[in-house]
């Protein structure tokens, strides 16, 4: 065989490539016989180059398929950890839809943001008194910069309608990034518990039912009563009341102020498991079981709680005897009262 006849070959199965290229329906053949003839035509090097920015434009489009939302929340199956007082619960779970929020995962681009776009447009289209959208980045790896800029429209679009967007757990590397597109954009939140917190308490306070702290609930009453057998503590802010892992020490009754619950997640991120308010009662769970506290509380702002110590609930009982059964019974349906929102939230999220 001759050289001119292998050129020949050459030209002759290139023409073939061309011919199937255009009636070939098979999309990674058709690729792969589009880098073949690139590499024919154009040389190895153009050749390869031409694939290898194929393979990465397949593989944005491929991504962008993927989904970018993974819970879509309203406020009543995801509920903030605030300890709130039945009838501001009620009023927030009356017509949930009042609360948006998306739970975003995974790296977000154009595609990906145009997508979660659309989710608003539809849920503002068939919900249309929604007051607050909250957009959780806590799974989100990064995002480019056509990403936020399409996050501008969407608060744009929310905004419209006369509602707010939270956004909740950015990384410093996404909150650059939007940085960039929203320099003047203020409601960012540490995580999904404290976004969620702002917009009931937005929420509450359209509707006249915010206060600063719950409706009274029975411990206050009873607080009276114990000041003979407590002790008044004054705490500063950001100061710790009960040390994760300390021993039992007593009941505390929230006299002003309010604590907060906390402890880390499985990275070691500090997180808030519950926020609770005057007229309550913390510290029982460590009390009655006579376990070391599983989290610790610190005072969100100047606090002043009566502390009831394990002397002084004997003395109590044996003493106060009436006053001691008031006292277990208060503590009780506070536990009842936890109890039942707990399974109410869980009802309605696997609803």
């Amino acid at each position: 065989m001759e050289w001119g006849d292998v050129v020949d070959c050459t030209a002759i199965l290139n023409l073939a490539i061309c011919g199937n290229f255009v009636y070939d329906l098979s999309p990674l053949l058709c690729h792969a016989k589009r880098a073949v003839l690139t590499i024919n035509v154009a040389g190895f090097s153009v050749g390869t180059l031409f694939g290898v920015v194929l393979a990465v434009v397949i593989f944005l489009r491929d991504y962008s398929l993927l989904p970018v939302v993974q819970i879509q929340f309203n406020a009543a199956n995801a509920p903030s950890r605030i300890d709130r007082a039945a009838v501001e619960r009620e009023r927030l779970t009356q017509q949930p839809q009042w609360l948006l929020g998306l739970e975003l995962e995974g790296f977000i681009f154009f595609g990906s943001a145009h997508r979660v776009d659309k989710q608003v447009i539809t849920a503002l289209q068939n919900e249309a008194n929604i007051s607050y959208l909250i957009l959780d980045f806590r799974r989100v790896q990064g995002i480019d910069a056509s990403a936020a800029a399409v996050f501008r429209k969407i608060i744009r679009r929310v905004q419209q309608q006369q509602g707010t967007v939270f956004f909740a757990g950015l990384s410093p590397d996404v909150q650059q990034a939007l940085a960039s597109a929203l320099p003047d954009f203020e409601h960012i939140y540490l995580d999904l518990d404290h976004a969620l917190e702002a917009a009931e308490d937005g929420y509450l306070q359209q509707h006249s039912l915010f206060t600063p702290t719950t409706t009274p609930q029975p411990v206050v009453s009873l607080s009276a009563a114990l000041l003979p057998y407590g002790k008044l503590r004054e705490v500063a802010a950001e100061s710790v009341l009960i040390a994760e892992g300390q021993a039992a020490s007593g009941l505390y009754f929230i006299v002003h102020g309010s604590v907060s619950v906390r402890s880390h997640d499985r990275m070691g991120k500090p997180i808030r498991l519950r926020r609770f308010t005057e007229g309550t009662v913390i510290g029982e769970m460590s009390h009655y079981l006579q376990r070391p506290t599983s989290a610790a509380v610190v005072a969100d702002s100047a606090l002043t709680v009566l502390c009831l110590s394990p002397q002084a609930i004997a003395a109590l009982e044996q003493h106060q005897p009436q006053l001691a059964i008031c006292l277990h019974q208060t503590v009780a349906t506070v536990l009842a009262q936890r109890l039942l929102a707990t399974n109410q939230s869980l009802q309605a999220a696997i609803a």
